[in-house]
Formats: structure tokens, sequence, C-alpha cells
């Protein structure tokens, strides 16, 4: 019983080991090729932010990513607004094609097996469309007509000033 208990917990703990948790990649992060935002200035108070999405990623995603993008760039312009001058959504195309090997079985007159007609069949095509979108931001001083708030979706900034209490306690 202390063997066969012992086989066990070693397995168990051997068979945890073996399964790695994939690494988890944020989607809102910077632009690495595929996925993620960018940013540039076209003027000292207008950029254009883009968010490029993945297979299957809604549309409203996308801009909201985009969006938040804007506000950081706001933000780190001393801004307290933003206004979409300008919103371009489109989507491109991926597709894959899944091949696989196929052999057709064969028989010699020797009763020896035939594998010369081997070759790749098409077994599957996927086409996805894929979201991203470019916003020509202006960056604004004060509120104005149509115009987002930074606060709206990246909350108050941090007190640059540190927090006294004073105790009333003599």
């Amino acid at each position: 019983m202390g063997i066969a208990r012992t086989s066990l917990i070693l397995l168990s703990l051997g068979l945890c080991g073996c399964t790695g948790t994939p690494e988890y990649v944020p989607p809102y992060r910077p632009f690495d090729g595929r996925v993620g935002y960018s940013s540039a200035a076209l003027q000292p108070d207008v950029h254009v932010v883009s968010y490029a999405g993945w297979s299957g990623m809604a549309d409203g995603q996308v801009i909201e990513f985009a969006r938040l993008r804007a506000a950081e760039v706001a933000r780190a312009n001393g801004r307290t607004h933003f206004r979409i001058e300008e919103m371009n959504l489109r989507g491109r195309t991926e597709s894959s094609v899944k091949r696989d090997w196929i052999t057709i079985d064969r028989w010699r007159h020797d009763g020896s097996r035939d594998f010369s007609d081997s070759h790749y069949v098409v077994t599957d095509v996927s086409v996805r469309s894929v979201p991203h979108v470019a916003l020509t931001v202006r960056l604004l001083k004060d509120a104005e007509d149509g115009a987002f708030p930074v606060t709206d979706f990246l909350g108050e900034p941090p007190s640059t000033v540190p927090s006294t209490q004073t105790s009333e306690a003599e």
C-alpha cells in the first residue's frame, strides 16, 4: 500500500511538472508586428493612434483599445481631453491552409506495399478578417463638444504631492 501510494504521488508530481501554463499575452500592448497599438505625432496636438487586433476580435474592442491609447498620449502630453478627428476602420484578411500527407495503399504483385502514390492534400482552408483601426486625434487642454476626457479611460492621475495627516490629539 505504501509503495503504491508513493508511486501515485510521484506520478502526480511528474505530470504536474510536464504541464506548463502558456505565457499570458495581454491583448492591449505595443505593436509587435501583428497585434497591438502604435502612435505618431503629425503635429504637436494632432496624433495618429492605431490598434491592430487579432482574428476574431470585435471591431468595438479594437476601437476601445485605440481610444485608450489616445488617452495615454493625451495625458503624456499634458492634455486633459482628446477629440477624434477621423477614424479609419478596416480589416485585413488572413488565411491558412491545412495540408495532410496521405498515402494511397497499393499492393505490389509480390505482396509488398507500394508507397509511391503519396502526396499532400488540402484538408482545410480558413479565412479570417483581422480588424485594424487608425484614429486621428486632436489633443485638447480643456473640454470641448465631442471630446473625450482622459479620466474616462485612465482615471485620475496619481497625486504628485504626498498626503500628510496631522493629528488633532494633544
